[in-house]
C-alpha cells in the first residue's frame, strides 16, 4: 500500500504568510515554542506599545497594526491580559472577556438628541 500524504496549510506566527506543503503519513513534525504568559499593558510610543511579563518583569513590545480592533479596549496598567511569545518576540495579546472603561459626558452634550436624516 502506498505511503499517505496529508496537505497542510502553515500559518507563520511571526510574519503571517502562508505555506503550503504535503507530508507523508509518518512524518513528524516540530511543534512551535510558544509561551503564553500573563502581561500587563504598559505604555504607548508612537505606534508601538510595550506589555511587561508579570513573571519576570521582562518588557515586549508590539506594533499598532497588529493589534487591530483591539487597542480601544486597552487602558494603562491593565493586568489581565496574556500574551502569545515566541523566541522572545510578542506575536499578539488576548483580551479578557470584558473590561471596565471610563465614559465621560460632556456637558455641551446634555440633552441633545442625535437624530438619523
Amino acid at each position: 500500500m502506498p505511503p499517505r500524504f496529508t496537505r497542510v496549510r502553515f500559518n507563520n506566527l511571526q510574519s503571517h504568510q502562508k505555506l503550503d506543503s504535503s507530508f507523508k503519513g509518518d512524518d513528524i513534525l516540530k511543534e512551535a515554542d510558544c509561551v503564553r504568559a500573563g502581561v500587563q499593558y504598559s505604555y504607548l510610543d508612537g505606534d508601538t506599545y510595550y506589555f511587561m511579563n508579570m513573571e519576570d518583569f521582562s518588557q515586549y513590545a508590539i506594533d499598532a497594526d497588529q493589534l487591530e480592533g483591539q487597542i480601544g479596549f486597552l487602558v494603562e496598567q491593565q493586568e489581565d491580559i496574556i500574551a502569545l511569545i515566541m523566541d522572545g518576540n510578542l506575536l499578539g495579546i488576548e483580551l479578557p472577556q470584558s473590561v471596565n472603561l471610563e465614559s465621560h459626558r460632556y456637558p455641551a452634550c446634555r440633552n441633545r438628541v442625535l437624530r438619523d436624516e
